[in-house]
């Protein structure tokens, strides 16, 4: 209940909290776009070829982050460098960064 106080408060109108959840959503399938692609070929062992294919959905979805990315003004930019850092962290984790 007091997280959604807390939203509800920080993002004042509902157009805000639009933006900022459409912007997100784009950002979650460009991330997980990305993941199933290295799965493909660290994981399946699959050839180049099946992920440069696969890089057509992230093509796509790469276009519809860019058309969100217009909500950086409004001062989304803070929850998008958060997550960008957190999948980073993931990343250098699991091995998959350098």
């Amino acid at each position: 209940m007091f997280l959604t106080l807390f939203v509800t408060i920080y993002f004042q109108s509902s157009s805000r909290l639009t933006n900022a959840y459409g912007l997100t959503v784009c950002s979650v399938s460009v991330i997980t776009t990305i993941l199933f692609m290295m799965v493909i070929k660290s994981v399946w062992k699959k050839s180049f070829i099946f992920v440069i294919l696969f890089g057509l959905f992230l093509i796509i979805d790469c276009l519809f982050w860019s058309a969100n990315a217009i909500k950086f003004i409004d001062g989304k930019n803070k929850k998008i460098n958060f997550i960008f850092i957190i999948f980073l962290k993931y990343l250098k984790v699991h091995g998959l960064l350098f």
